[in-house]
């Protein structure tokens, strides 16, 4: 999560004028490295602390113990299916990262991996895209 966009989160959050989409998508990307870790090593050592602290943020929310839980729930699948879906995509990822490859060259290879497979990315119109629903990505012609 980038500087200006936890900046922006936090002043809707003062203002409650968050989109509905929201949460799915921050307790997503809030999980999503103890998500990974576990699927990779079969255990998270920083996941705890991951999980403890977007459980304290909703219930400071004021949300029911109950439904911080299935927030947290919903997240660590959505997460799960996502990566287990694109787990071919994720190992070149890391590859490429850990050979010290540049951010650009990383979305390079994302699109060009995901290029075609517009019916896989409709089939997961049901799970939360881990793209922002507070930032927009789309640039102007301006």
């Amino acid at each position: 999560m980038h500087a200006g966009e936890v900046f922006l989160i936090m002043r809707q959050l003062l203002k409650a004028s968050l989109p509905s989409d929201f949460w799915e998508w921050f307790s997503s990307v809030a999980l999503a490295g103890v998500v990974t870790e576990y699927l990779r090593f079969g255990q998270a050592e920083g996941g705890v602390g991951d999980v403890a602290q977007l459980d304290q943020l909703l219930r400071a929310l004021q949300f029911t113990q109950k439904k911080a839980d299935g927030q947290v729930r919903w997240a660590v699948l959505n997460v799960a299916a996502l990566l287990r879906r694109h787990a071919d995509l994720h190992d070149k990822l890391a590859a490429a990262m850990a050979a010290g490859a540049s951010v650009g060259s990383c979305v390079a290879l994302i699109e060009k991996d995901l290029a075609g497979k517009a019916e896989l990315l409709a089939a997961e119109a049901g799970s939360v895209s881990m793209e922002s629903p507070l930032i927009s990505t789309a640039t102007s012609s301006e």
